[in-house]
């Protein structure tokens, strides 16, 4: 799914105040990808903007398609090693959620941080092995869809912008959704997120 058309859809669907609650609270930090992760997957079942939602979907090798006699059915990530085929489901990658669209499997990874750890650069860096991961996964299985999620609740100065760099260039395009603004100004182009103003929520997707 298209980054800008995944911001849109949340943007026109999700009501953010709960989600602010959530992530003021420091001490709720290690449930907020759970959190969230369920928050989305009812947004697309309850907007009946998809079929089939499935929490922790594996990822499928190419031209497999669940055949259980298949002898190397799912892909496994190691970023030592890069991808392999792998026959156990319990040793296949996983996205976080998926669901099935017009007959195609999108699968949904999500990735949530405070500002602290924003801004040390621990999660951006954490965030940029995702996209790794799921371009290594997408170059194996090129009918693979996949949506990586980053949600933080934060601010941004000029000095900052250049953490940004190693997710959004000429070779990766990420789009943010800044909670703070309105309109069709709210999704951009992340090395475009506004600068200054106090924290707000915001997330940034990147598909391959």
């Amino acid at each position: 799914m298209n980054s800008q058309l995944l911001l849109s859809i949340i943007q026109k669907n999700y009501n953010f105040s709960k989600a602010y609650d959530v992530f003021k609270n420091d001490y709720l930090s290690k449930s907020w990808k759970q959190w969230f992760t369920t928050e989305m997957a009812l947004l697309f079942s309850c907007e009946k903007l998809s079929d089939k939602i499935s929490v922790e979907d594996y990822y499928c090798a190419s031209g497999v398609d669940n055949d259980e006699n298949s002898s190397a059915r799912f892909l496994h990530y190691h970023a030592k090693t890069g991808v392999t085929k792998v026959m156990e489901k319990r040793r296949a990658s996983r996205s976080d959620f998926s669901f099935e669209c017009d007959g195609k499997t999108q699968h949904f990874e999500v990735r949530c941080s405070d500002s602290i750890s924003l801004k040390s650069n621990r999660q951006l860096a954490i965030f940029e092995n995702d996209m790794i991961r799921v371009e290594h996964l997408k170059k194996e299985n090129p009918s693979l869809s996949i949506n990586t999620i980053f949600v933080f609740n934060g601010n941004f100065e000029n000095k900052d912008i250049n953490l940004l760099k190693p997710l959004d260039n000429n070779k990766r395009c990420s789009y943010v959704l800044d909670t703070s603004l309105n309109g069709s100004t709210s999704i951009a182009r992340l090395s475009q997120i506004k600068r200054n103003g106090g924290e707000r929520l915001c997330v940034v997707a990147y598909d391959v």
